[in-house]
Formats: structure tokens, C-alpha cells, sequence
């Protein structure tokens, strides 16, 4: 599970940048694979707040990243739009949301707390 915020928004950032260049080498389609197995579930288990435990939370994570990839592929299919850059762009761009709310959550959150006392 990637528990870092910046860490999840510079994995996207450096993943988009391989899949525009990427030449059809290896080293790119991995890393592709790589994020779309943890990083989508990572943001969205942040957001929904799944305890980290170790093997359940990496269970989780990859079962909900795997979710949220199938069901971006099939709407974009569904809707004929779909290419393989397409897809991982909007995958991209729906975790990058993911860890945007859930930052502004997160703050929210503090500054409720801290003004209660």
C-alpha cells in the first residue's frame, strides 16, 4: 500500500510520462501494470479510511484497484472511447482526485478538531 500522498500524485506523474514516451519496451508496460495493481486501490483505502494491517490491506488494496481499473475500462469501452493511453490517462487523473479529497478530508478534519478546543 503506498502511504504517502506525494508519493501516490509523483508515481502518477512519472507513470504518465512513461506511458506517453513509452516505445513499446518492457520497462514501461511493468511499471504501467505496477500502478494500476496498487496505486488506484491505495488512494481509494486512504479515502475510505481501510485499516493498514498488513496482509488484508494489500489484499484490499489490489482487489480495489483491479475494481476501479475494470470498471473504467468497461465504461470507456461500453462508450467507445477506449484506447489503451485513454484508459490509464483517466485512471490516472481518478487516483490523483482520489488523494485530492481525501487530503481535503483530512484537513477539514483537523481544523474542526483543532476549533473544538
Amino acid at each position: 500500500m503506498i502511504r504517502s500522498r506525494v508519493s501516490i500524485i509523483a508515481c502518477s506523474i512519472v507513470v504518465v510520462v512513461i506511458a506517453v514516451i513509452n516505445a513499446g519496451w518492457l520497462a514501461g508496460t511493468l511499471i504501467a501494470g505496477w500502478y494500476m495493481a496498487i496505486a488506484p486501490g491505495s488512494a481509494a483505502c486512504r479515502l475510505l479510511r481501510v485499516p493498514r494491517e498488513r496482509a488484508i490491506g494489500w489484499i484490499t488494496v489490489i482487489a480495489t484497484s483491479f475494481s476501479i481499473d475494470a470498471v473504467f475500462t468497461e465504461s470507456m469501452v461500453y462508450a467507445h472511447i477506449w484506447t489503451a493511453l485513454r484508459g490509464f490517462v483517466a485512471l490516472v487523473m481518478f487516483t490523483v482526485l482520489l488523494v485530492v479529497i481525501e487530503a481535503t478530508l483530512t484537513r477539514r478534519r483537523h481544523r474542526a478538531r483543532f476549533s473544538e478546543t
